[in-house]
């Protein structure tokens, strides 16, 4: 890449961050319910919300604690009747751990705070592209629809 292209690249760059990262939505704001939770808990409970039901063992690998760690954990949240534990019907020995419906509120209600943080975040950006003259916003879109068309094609390993 040469010195010029490197240094639009540098600029461009310089300018997202100065519009988006001021818009930046912080961590989410604890709900009520979800103000007593240590980390691990949130964490254990977003899991077992994208990943129900699991062992402890394989609750304990996703979080990447040790199984006692886990089972100590999972004990608690059926304490705060966040989680529900039974019997593995075909291996009595194993335990399987799903959300209870206090644990579903819990993420729903921080997940309801994040959508909330970013459609004001949405609504920031479109006062300021609404303040730009429509020649502006013209090019911009033009440069924008470029961006996505890169990015559609140089995707990145998840």
């Amino acid at each position: 890449m040469s010195t010029d292209k490197e240094r639009l690249v540098d600029e461009v760059d310089a300018f997202f961050h100065a519009v988006f990262k001021p818009m930046r939505p912080g961590p989410p704001r604890l709900t009520p319910l979800a103000q007593d939770l240590t980390m691990g808990q949130l964490r254990a409970l977003f899991v077992l919300a994208h990943e129900a039901p699991l062992g402890i063992g394989a609750l304990a690998e996703r979080l990447g604690v040790g199984l006692p760690a886990a089972s100590r954990m999972v004990d608690r949240m059926l304490q705060d009747e966040l989680v529900e534990r039974w019997e593995d019907p075909s291996d009595r020995r194993r335990a399987l751990v799903r959300l209870a419906d206090r644990g579903r509120q819990v993420i729903e209600e921080i997940q309801e705070e994040r959508r909330g943080a970013i459609a004001q975040v949405e609504e920031r950006l479109r006062r300021l592209l609404a303040q730009l003259p429509e020649e502006k916003l013209t090019r911009l879109r033009d440069g924008m629809e470029a961006v996505a068309q890169a990015a559609a094609v140089d995707k990145e390993p998840e």
